[in-house]
This record gives structure tokens, C-alpha cells and sequence, in this order.
């Protein structure tokens, strides 16, 4: 019984130790497992169907409101199966009550056109919701006099009047024009460079406005249509703009724009391909689009294969200038690719703006023999990934094969190469393959050119292609080991969570099995007991009839509970009857 009983013990245990490494295998994984399985799934559970119609709502009229004056709609909206609704708006001028009702009175300085959304849901199972928009025009209206502190003594002083101000905001936001009006008395607020200045309407005439701009006081009058510009920053550069529009209802309408320095390229990038003995002319525009004169410069860093005139001009307000870009001037170029930024300044006085051209120039021999393409398939890439390119080979010449170099390189637009590689292949007439080519890990973000160059005795052939490296994203903090863990559990199949479970159970029927041999060995041990004081009891007890007829009521419960055998019970219980027989 002690082997059986070691058996058992070490069987479970060995069932404990296969699991515990096919877990740890398991979980040091790293590619999803997947196991297909065929059969018949069953379940069973309560389901709830949700039915939900979405609410409707009132189509909304456009609206139209005046500053200072109270204003109410009531939006109105049905529920086909009598959810309570809840409403929203996407504007801060007001805030739509549960019941549907606007009602706010607009501010002095909210006069304009606003499109606004309202929105329905219900509270069902499912949501739903409904909308609709709708434009809310705000007149200006009457800012209401305020008194100001009386005046003390015998005469009786009158009150002063302010008129509260506006404000516009920072005058660099300004897109195109800003209206805006103002009362005599009144005064505009707007920031300039973080400074705030105001415009403050002095005297209005029927048909005429004096004006003091200040942080730096400054006063002109303005007839109706005409305006005046004015420097805020004393750089003697103008820096806005104010017309003065109209003049009705006691009020002057001024119109206030921005002079912001702008211009563009006509061409942003410029990609050329020129043969070693020849030159190429390309016109490039710049368009002056801002509001202020500019004098511009443009850098050249490719003076002896680039020639631009002219270089060094003036470009008024909303006219433009013609470039001429000459590209191998002296007709000498050495064959090779060139890339190389172009920087275009405008100043007027503090005043800068740049922009920027990117020039690729390939340039070729007069004779190609072998000519070729490359086409990459993504126009952006993070440090360190593998670009996939496309390569396609031509043989224009008379050599029936010949054995060709190709040359890989990666330049930045400063000419500085991050990658180079060399690759022989046979070609005869033509051939096309994909080619991977690995950033290198520090490359910095910014713009670069991939060239295939492909050099053949006293023939030199490129082709180029621009693509852009991004900046990589921040990396996540590093778990923790028992975050590692849950996150390898989380990515196993269901299968493999199971085997704990698995396990666990095999640890309790090891228990089972234990309990059960134990309770075994008890009953053997009491069957035996029973069945030598059963045998016994004639002796010990022969002379003493209630304790015979105990021994006889222990051997029939002990018979009946299957601790002896039948055979045994008979033999004793006859003995036992026989001895109260003569007792009695």
C-alpha cells in the first residue's frame, strides 16, 4: 500500500512539473499561436432586444437677434417612443435648457453671424440623436449711457458718459479685413506683438471720423472711404491698416486690416536634368501677396551650376517678379546629382519673411549607354526603417552585356551623404528588381535624396527621388515585470490561460485521491477491529448478558455498514444468540 501510495504522489507531481514548464514556455512566445479547431459551440443566456426609434427635431429658421436685447427660441423635438430628450448646442453665446428654450441676451461686442447646431438625443437602449443648424445674425445695438459720479457743490455738476470698449483681439489673426464700429467717445482694443494698442474714435462728423491710434499716439481724420496706415512698433514699416467704411445711427464702421509680410514660390521644388556640354533656362515667379513692400535677397549656394537674375530686387504689394534660373551655365558641369536649398528673403525694415526652394540637378554625360530608373514607394520614413524601391535598367547602346556598377547614395538638401552602396549585376538589354536600402538609425529629420548613379566607361546616367524622414515617436515607458508578464498573458490565445486552471484542477483531484486512500486505510483498520472484538466477545463477555447483547448490536451495525462479511457476521452472530440463549 506505501508504493501505491508513493505512485500517486509522484505521478501528481511530475503532472505539477510538466505543467509548470509548458506554461513558461508558452508565455516566453513572442508570435500569436494560432491553433485551428473544427466542432459545434452551444451557450445559453438571457437575451435583451432593444427596439429604439431616434427622436425628430423642428427644422430651425434662420434667427436674428441685437446686442443688448433679449432674445428666446424655443426648439421643439418628438420621441416616437417617450424617452425624455436632452438637447446641446455647440456654441459659448448661449446654453440650451432640457426643455429645448434659448434664452440669453447678446453682449455689446458679439454683433456678427454665427452658425449654430443643435442637437436631440433620446435616453434609450441604443441613442440616438437628431439635429439641426441654423444662422443667428446679431445686429449691433445701443450700449446704454452710464452716470458718471456726480458733481459736489453749490451749481450741481453734471455726469460724465463712457461707453464701454471693444475688443478685436490680436491684429496677427486678422485674415483679410475686420469690421468693427464704434460710438464718438468709444474705443477699439486689439494686441500687436503681445503690446496692446487701441484706435479711439476722437470726433464723428456726417461724413468724416477723427481717430488717435495709440500705444504711440497718433491722430488723423478720415473721410468716408478713405484710410491711413500706421507703424505700431517704430520700425518704419506700416503694420495696419484703418478705413474708415461708413458712418450711419451715430456710429463710424471701420474696416482694420493686418500688413503682414508675405510672398510665394511659383515652384516649391525643382528637379532638373541637364547633359554635361548643355545648359537649361526655367522661369520662376514670385508673387508679393501681403500687404507691404518687400526687398528681397535670394542665396544661392549653387553659384557655379546655378545662375538666378535677378537676385537682389524690390517686390511691391500684390505684384510679382519673373526669375530666370540658368542651370549649367559654363557648359562644363561634372556629372554627378546636386542638392541644395535655396533661401528667398523679404525685408522691410524689422520686418522678415522667408521662404525656400529645393533644387535637384542631375547632371549626365552627352552620351548615355546605360541608362535607369529608381521609384521608391512610400514619400516618408523613420529612422532606421528600410526603404523599398523599385529599380528598372536600360542598355541604349550596342553592348550586347556588359558588367555595370550601380551606386546608391542618401543626401540631405545641404549636400552632407548619410548612406552609400555599391552593387555589380550583369545586364544585357534590360532588367527591373526591388531593392531595399536601410536608413541609418541618427538620421535627422528633413528632407533627403535617394540617387541611383551608373557609371559605364565614359557614360554616366542617374535618377533621383526626393522622400522625407519624420521624427520618430517618443518612446513608451518600459513596463514593469509583472506588467511584461500580463501583457505576454494578454497576447496568448485563450488555450494557453487555461493551462493554470488545468493545473490547479490536477492539484485537487491529487487531493481527492489522498483523502480518499486515507479514509480507505481508516475503515480497514476499523474492520479489523470490529471483526477481532466481534470474534473476542465470547470470551471477554460470555458471562455478562448486556454486554453480549451489545456486541451483538455493534456486529449487526458493523455488518450492515459493510465493515465485515457476511460470512464472518454470520458465524459470530450465531455464537452471540446461542450464549443469550443460555444466559436467558
Amino acid at each position: 500500500m506505501k508504493v501505491q501510495k508513493r505512485l500517486i504522489i509522484g505521478a501528481a507531481l511530475a503532472l505539477i512539473v510538466i505543467n509548470l514548464i509548458s506554461t513558461f514556455l508558452m508565455l516566453q512566445q513572442t508570435a500569436t499561436l494560432t491553433v485551428p479547431l473544427t466542432g459545434k459551440a452551444s451557450s445559453s443566456g438571457e437575451v435583451q432586444l432593444c427596439i429604439n426609434r431616434p427622436p425628430s427635431i423642428t427644422a430651425i429658421a434662420d434667427q436674428t437677434g441685437t446686442e443688448g436685447t433679449a432674445f428666446t427660441l424655443q426648439v421643439t423635438a418628438t420621441e416616437p417612443d417617450g424617452q425624455t430628450l436632452t438637447y446641446y448646442d455647440n456654441t459659448s453665446l448661449f446654453a440650451i435648457d432640457q426643455t429645448g428654450l434659448i434664452s440669453f441676451t447678446p453682449s455689446f461686442d458679439s454683433a456678427g453671424t454665427y452658425s449654430i447646431l443643435i442637437t436631440v438625443q433620446d435616453s434609450g437602449c441604443v441613442q440616438f440623436n437628431a439635429s439641426d443648424d441654423f444662422l443667428l445674425t446679431i445686429a449691433e445695438g445701443t450700449p446704454p449711457a452710464e452716470e458718471g459720479p456726480a458733481g459736489g457743490g453749490g451749481g450741481g455738476g453734471g455726469g460724465g458718459i463712457s461707453i464701454p470698449p471693444k475688443d478685436i483681439g490680436s491684429l496677427e489673426s486678422i485674415t483679410g479685413t475686420q469690421r468693427s464700429s464704434a460710438r464718438e467717445g468709444q474705443i477699439i482694443i486689439f494686441t500687436y506683438k503681445g503690446i496692446t494698442h487701441t484706435i479711439h474714435l476722437d470726433k464723428l462728423g456726417v461724413d468724416s471720423a477723427r481717430i488717435t491710434v495709440a500705444s504711440l499716439p497718433q491722430t488723423v481724420t478720415l473721410l468716408q472711404g478713405e484710410y491711413e496706415e500706421f507703424d505700431l512698433d517704430e520700425d518704419k514699416v506700416a503694420d495696419v491698416r484703418i478705413q474708415l467704411d461708413l458712418i450711419q445711427d451715430k456710429q463710424a464702421y471701420f474696416l482694420i486690416s493686418y500688413l503682414r509680410e508675405s510672398f510665394y514660390i511659383s515652384d516649391e521644388i525643382l528637379k532638373v536634368n541637364v547633359r554635361k556640354s548643355e545648359l537649361l533656362e526655367k522661369k520662376v515667379t514670385v508673387t508679393n501677396d501681403g500687404q507691404i513692400n518687400l526687398d528681397l535677397r535670394i542665396e544661392n549656394p549653387m553659384e557655379n551650376l546655378l545662375t538666378i537674375t535677378p537676385s537682389l530686387f524690390t517686390l511691391s504689394k500684390e505684384l510679382n517678379e519673373l526669375l530666370s534660373f540658368t542651370f549649367n551655365p559654363s557648359k562644363d558641369a561634372i556629372p554627378d546629382v546636386y542638392s541644395r536649398t535655396i533661401t528667398f528673403t523679404g525685408t522691410q525694415g524689422l520686418r522678415l519673411h522667408n521662404e525656400y526652394m529645393v533644387v535637384v540637378l542631375e547632371v549626365e554625360t552627352d552620351k548615355v549607354l546605360f541608362d535607369g530608373n529608381i521609384d521608391l514607394t512610400k514619400e516618408s520614413y523613420f529612422p532606421g526603417e528600410e526603404m523599398a524601391a523599385t529599380v528598372s535598367i536600360f542598355n541604349l547602346g550596342k553592348e550586347s552585356s556588359a558588367n555595370l556598377t550601380l551606386m546608391y547614395d542618401i543626401t540631405d538638401l545641404q549636400g552632407k551623404q548619410w548612406y552609400t552602396l555599391e552593387e555589380a549585376i550583369t545586364l544585357e538589354q534590360q532588367a527591373s528588381f526591388s531593392k531595399v536600402i536601410p536608413l541609418p538609425p541618427d538620421i535627422l529629420p528633413g528632407q533627403y535624396v535617394l540617387a541611383l548613379k551608373i557609371p559605364y566607361q565614359d557614360s554616366f546616367a542617374t535618377s533621383t527621388e526626393l522622400f522625407t524622414v519624420e521624427a520618430p515617436a517618443p518612446a513608451a515607458p518600459r513596463p514593469s515585470a509583472l506588467a511584461g508578464l500580463a501583457a505576454r498573458i494578454a497576447g496568448k490565445p485563450v488555450f494557453v490561460l487555461a493551462v493554470p486552471a488545468m493545473l490547479m484542477l490536477i492539484v485537487g483531484i491529487v487531493i481527492i485521491l489522498v483523502h480518499l486512500h486515507k479514509r480507505s486505510r481508516r475503515l480497514e483498520k476499523t474492520h479489523a477491529t470490529i471483526k477481532q472484538k466481534a470474534i473476542e466477545s465470547k470470551v471477554q463477555d460470555i458471562h455478562d448478558a448486556s454486554r453480549l447483547q451489545q456486541k451483538l448490536n455493534l456486529l449487526t451495525e458493523s455488518y450492515h455498514k459493510g465493515y465485515i462479511k457476511e460470512e464472518t457476521y454470520l458465524e459470530t452472530k450465531a455464537k452471540i444468540e446461542k450464549l443469550l440463549q443460555k444466559r436467558g
